[in-house]
């Protein structure tokens, strides 16, 4: 249900005492009254949605994709919310529980978080970070154009550089013998 419904009794104007923690202060009749986090609004409480639960990251090459299980308590839901290290990063509709956060350096942890935004423009205490590092899992690409040269005792080796600029080094494998395909010369 998007709204509680609070009964609220009204005290009689003039009082001189102060309001205690989870009172009614008095006031005239009609006019909206503070409780504290919540607010008496036309005889509703107001109340934000459930805090996502289920946060997972999934990591890929510069991003990490993020997915939270649906919000079905609380406020009618307008979006979700995805923080990326205490900041906002992405504004996810409702209906969707899932995002893409790209952009980001291969190597570096990432926290990330989500909170859930409600109708009524009230928002979720955020779910507890979930940490991720995203990674570069695909296979570099095969050098091309090989050229074997072959000398006094040694073999010089070159090759075209492959278009993948976040590799450092290529790792060059020397066969103890000859494979049966190739037999020496």
């Amino acid at each position: 249900m998007a709204a509680l419904t609070a009964l609220v009794a009204l005290l009689p104007g003039g009082g001189s005492s102060e309001p205690s923690a989870g009172s009614v202060a008095p006031g005239p009749p009609g006019v909206p009254v503070a409780l504290g986090p919540t607010e008496l609004v036309l005889g509703e409480v107001l109340l934000p949605p459930a805090v996502p639960r289920g946060v997972a990251l999934t990591p890929t090459d510069r991003a990490l994709v993020v997915r939270w299980d649906a919000v079905t308590t609380g406020s009618t839901l307008r979006e979700y919310r995805v923080y990326l290290d205490g900041n906002l990063a992405a504004t996810v509709p409702a209906g969707t529980t899932t995002t893409r956060l790209s952009g980001l350096v291969n190597g570096r942890s990432y926290s990330v978080a989500v909170s859930a935004r409600g109708a009524n423009g009230r928002e979720s205490m955020r779910s507890g970070a979930v940490t991720g590092v995203p990674v570069d899992d695909a296979p570099p690409p095969v050098p091309t154009g090989l050229v074997a040269v072959r000398g006094d005792s040694q073999v010089s080796l070159a090759w075209h550089a492959a278009s993948d600029t976040d590799r450092t080094a290529v790792e060059v494998l020397r066969a103890a013998s000859a494979p049966p395909c190739c037999p020496p010369r």
